[in-house]
Protein backbone atom coordinates (compact mmCIF):
# COMPACT_ATOMS: atom_id res chain seq x y z
CA UNK A 1 0.00 0.00 0.00
CA UNK A 2 2.90 2.36 0.95
CA UNK A 3 5.11 2.13 -2.09
CA UNK A 4 1.71 2.41 -3.94
CA UNK A 5 1.28 5.35 -2.78
CA UNK A 6 4.54 6.64 -3.16
CA UNK A 7 5.03 5.71 -6.68
CA UNK A 8 1.63 8.04 -6.86
CA UNK A 9 3.72 10.80 -5.17
CA UNK A 10 6.87 10.28 -6.99
CA UNK A 11 4.28 10.20 -10.37
CA UNK A 12 3.14 13.32 -9.35
CA UNK A 13 6.44 15.08 -8.63
CA UNK A 14 7.26 14.19 -11.96
CA UNK A 15 4.59 15.80 -13.50
CA UNK A 16 5.04 18.84 -11.67
CA UNK A 17 8.68 18.87 -12.68
CA UNK A 18 7.66 18.48 -16.22
CA UNK A 19 4.94 21.30 -16.16
CA UNK A 20 7.76 23.67 -14.82
CA UNK A 21 9.59 23.46 -17.40
CA UNK A 22 6.87 23.35 -19.71
CA UNK A 23 6.08 26.48 -18.16
CA UNK A 24 9.74 28.36 -18.31
CA UNK A 25 9.99 27.14 -21.70
CA UNK A 26 6.78 28.55 -23.54
CA UNK A 27 7.42 31.54 -20.50
CA UNK A 28 10.71 32.38 -23.00
CA UNK A 29 9.27 31.97 -25.89
CA UNK A 30 7.54 34.79 -25.14
CA UNK A 31 10.35 37.23 -24.53
CA UNK A 32 10.57 38.42 -28.34
CA UNK A 33 6.99 39.11 -28.26
CA UNK A 34 7.08 41.08 -24.62
CA UNK A 35 10.00 42.85 -26.06
CA UNK A 36 8.78 44.66 -28.78
CA UNK A 37 5.38 44.99 -26.34
CA UNK A 38 7.97 46.77 -23.67
CA UNK A 39 10.14 48.30 -26.08
CA UNK A 40 7.97 51.78 -27.14
CA UNK A 41 8.64 52.57 -23.34
CA UNK A 42 12.29 53.45 -24.14
CA UNK A 43 11.22 56.37 -26.53
CA UNK A 44 11.33 59.70 -25.38
CA UNK A 45 10.46 62.93 -26.69
CA UNK A 46 13.85 65.03 -28.44
CA UNK A 47 15.40 66.94 -25.66
CA UNK A 48 14.33 64.53 -22.59
CA UNK A 49 17.85 63.55 -21.87
CA UNK A 50 19.75 66.54 -24.08
CA UNK A 51 22.99 64.59 -22.84
CA UNK A 52 21.84 61.73 -24.78
CA UNK A 53 23.88 62.11 -28.18
CA UNK A 54 21.49 61.03 -31.54
CA UNK A 55 23.90 58.49 -33.39
CA UNK A 56 23.16 58.54 -36.93
CA UNK A 57 24.55 55.72 -39.67
CA UNK A 58 26.38 57.07 -42.40
CA UNK A 59 27.31 54.36 -45.77
CA UNK A 60 29.89 54.87 -47.86
CA UNK A 61 30.31 52.19 -50.08
CA UNK A 62 30.47 48.96 -47.98
CA UNK A 63 31.57 50.83 -44.91
CA UNK A 64 29.34 52.47 -42.22
CA UNK A 65 30.07 54.87 -39.70
CA UNK A 66 28.33 56.16 -36.55
CA UNK A 67 28.15 60.13 -35.76
CA UNK A 68 27.11 61.27 -32.50
CA UNK A 69 25.21 64.74 -33.12
CA UNK A 70 24.99 66.56 -30.02
CA UNK A 71 21.50 68.04 -28.83
CA UNK A 72 19.53 69.75 -30.43
CA UNK A 73 20.84 67.45 -33.15
CA UNK A 74 22.30 69.69 -35.84
CA UNK A 75 23.97 66.73 -38.07
CA UNK A 76 26.88 67.90 -40.51
CA UNK A 77 26.78 67.69 -44.07
CA UNK A 78 28.75 64.23 -45.52
CA UNK A 79 30.94 63.60 -47.91
CA UNK A 80 30.13 63.07 -51.47
CA UNK A 81 29.90 59.49 -52.39
CA UNK A 82 28.03 58.67 -48.59
CA UNK A 83 24.41 58.73 -48.04
CA UNK A 84 22.36 58.62 -44.38
CA UNK A 85 20.16 55.64 -46.39
CA UNK A 86 20.68 52.14 -45.49
CA UNK A 87 20.63 50.02 -48.83
CA UNK A 88 17.78 48.04 -48.87
CA UNK A 89 18.15 44.67 -48.04
CA UNK A 90 21.51 45.25 -46.57
CA UNK A 91 20.33 46.32 -42.97
CA UNK A 92 21.72 43.24 -40.82
CA UNK A 93 24.69 43.65 -43.03
CA UNK A 94 25.65 47.03 -41.82
CA UNK A 95 24.57 46.05 -38.33
CA UNK A 96 27.22 44.04 -38.25
CA UNK A 97 29.75 45.97 -39.85
CA UNK A 98 28.96 48.39 -37.10
CA UNK A 99 29.25 45.90 -34.21
CA UNK A 100 32.45 44.77 -35.96
CA UNK A 101 34.12 48.34 -36.16
CA UNK A 102 33.46 48.91 -32.70
CA UNK A 103 35.96 49.02 -30.08
CA UNK A 104 36.95 45.38 -28.97
CA UNK A 105 36.30 46.62 -25.07
CA UNK A 106 33.58 48.50 -25.79
CA UNK A 107 30.26 46.66 -23.43
CA UNK A 108 27.43 46.50 -25.77
CA UNK A 109 26.96 47.05 -29.18
CA UNK A 110 24.82 48.96 -31.87
CA UNK A 111 21.10 47.84 -32.88
CA UNK A 112 19.75 49.09 -36.44
CA UNK A 113 16.44 49.04 -37.50
CA UNK A 114 15.13 50.32 -40.54
CA UNK A 115 11.58 51.01 -42.06
CA UNK A 116 11.74 51.95 -45.91
CA UNK A 117 8.70 54.81 -46.48
CA UNK A 118 9.73 55.56 -49.95
CA UNK A 119 11.95 55.26 -52.35
CA UNK A 120 14.78 57.93 -51.11
CA UNK A 121 13.53 58.32 -47.33
CA UNK A 122 13.51 55.54 -44.32
CA UNK A 123 12.81 55.81 -41.01
CA UNK A 124 16.05 54.79 -38.78
CA UNK A 125 16.47 53.79 -35.52
CA UNK A 126 20.05 53.03 -34.00
CA UNK A 127 20.68 52.36 -30.53
CA UNK A 128 23.12 51.43 -28.13
CA UNK A 129 21.97 47.68 -26.03
CA UNK A 130 24.50 47.23 -22.99
CA UNK A 131 22.40 47.35 -19.50
CA UNK A 132 19.98 49.94 -21.41
CA UNK A 133 19.28 51.47 -24.41
CA UNK A 134 20.55 54.72 -25.59
CA UNK A 135 20.04 56.20 -28.74
CA UNK A 136 17.18 57.44 -30.90
CA UNK A 137 15.22 57.08 -34.34
CA UNK A 138 15.01 59.76 -37.15
CA UNK A 139 13.82 60.04 -40.96
CA UNK A 140 16.72 60.27 -43.36
CA UNK A 141 16.99 61.14 -46.95
CA UNK A 142 20.19 60.36 -49.27
CA UNK A 143 21.49 63.60 -47.94
CA UNK A 144 19.36 65.02 -44.54
CA UNK A 145 18.05 63.79 -41.24
CA UNK A 146 14.95 64.63 -39.16
CA UNK A 147 15.18 63.33 -35.45
CA UNK A 148 11.79 62.18 -34.53
CA UNK A 149 12.87 61.00 -30.76
CA UNK A 150 14.81 59.59 -28.10
CA UNK A 151 15.69 55.78 -26.95
CA UNK A 152 16.71 55.74 -23.46
CA UNK A 153 16.08 53.53 -20.93
CA UNK A 154 18.47 52.13 -17.78
CA UNK A 155 19.44 48.19 -16.80
CA UNK A 156 15.79 47.45 -14.95
CA UNK A 157 14.16 47.29 -18.53
CA UNK A 158 14.98 43.78 -18.65
CA UNK A 159 13.06 42.78 -15.77
CA UNK A 160 10.18 45.25 -17.40
CA UNK A 161 10.51 42.55 -20.47
CA UNK A 162 10.98 39.27 -18.09
CA UNK A 163 7.93 40.88 -16.10
CA UNK A 164 5.32 41.00 -19.07
CA UNK A 165 6.78 37.66 -20.33
CA UNK A 166 5.64 36.13 -17.50
CA UNK A 167 2.15 37.83 -16.54
CA UNK A 168 1.47 37.08 -20.34
CA UNK A 169 2.46 33.55 -20.02
CA UNK A 170 0.07 32.68 -16.78
CA UNK A 171 -2.29 34.38 -18.53
CA UNK A 172 -2.22 31.61 -21.34
CA UNK A 173 -1.56 28.56 -18.74
CA UNK A 174 -4.60 29.93 -16.65
CA UNK A 175 -7.22 30.07 -20.17
CA UNK A 176 -5.43 26.77 -21.59
CA UNK A 177 -5.76 25.12 -18.36
CA UNK A 178 -9.33 26.29 -17.66
CA UNK A 179 -10.52 25.01 -20.97
CA UNK A 180 -9.05 21.95 -20.58
CA UNK A 181 -10.95 21.97 -16.86
CA UNK A 182 -14.31 22.61 -19.20
CA UNK A 183 -13.78 20.52 -21.47
CA UNK A 184 -13.13 17.29 -19.25
CA UNK A 185 -15.91 18.63 -16.91
CA UNK A 186 -18.36 18.46 -19.92
CA UNK A 187 -17.23 14.71 -21.09
CA UNK A 188 -17.48 13.21 -17.75
CA UNK A 189 -20.55 10.59 -17.40
CA UNK A 190 -23.16 11.49 -15.26
CA UNK A 191 -23.02 9.12 -11.72
CA UNK A 192 -26.03 6.93 -12.30
CA UNK A 193 -28.47 7.10 -9.03
CA UNK A 194 -28.19 4.27 -7.02
CA UNK A 195 -31.33 1.55 -6.86
CA UNK A 196 -32.51 0.62 -4.08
Amino acid sequence: MSSRRGRRSLKHLLMLGLLAVLFLGTCSALVPLSFRLTDPMTDVPLGTVPSLDLPVVVVTGTRAEVILTKYPFRVPSIAKGSSFLVPKGKEKAIEQYLRDHENPHAEGGWWLRVKQLGSDRQRIELFWVNDGFRGGAYEATAATVTPLYQKFTGPGFGIAVAVVAFCGNALLWALALGLLWLYRRKRRPLNPSSTG
